[in-house]
């Protein structure tokens, strides 16, 4: 998780507008523990609700 909101706070550093309202914990939370196995594209979409 550590490496996921280190991302995410280096997209905020490169000046992208970030959407706080986006993020839901257990919708971002169940996403990570998916990528931990390999299933990546629903922390991906994340993200990028995120920064757009």
């Amino acid at each position: 998780m550590k490496e996921q909101r280190t991302a995410l706070r280096r997209a905020t550093n490169a000046g992208y507008a970030v959407n706080d309202g986006a993020l839901d914990p257990a919708e971002v939370l169940s996403a990570m523990i998916e990528s931990f196995g390999g299933r990546e594209d629903k922390l991906a979409a994340l993200i990028l609700a995120y920064i757009s």
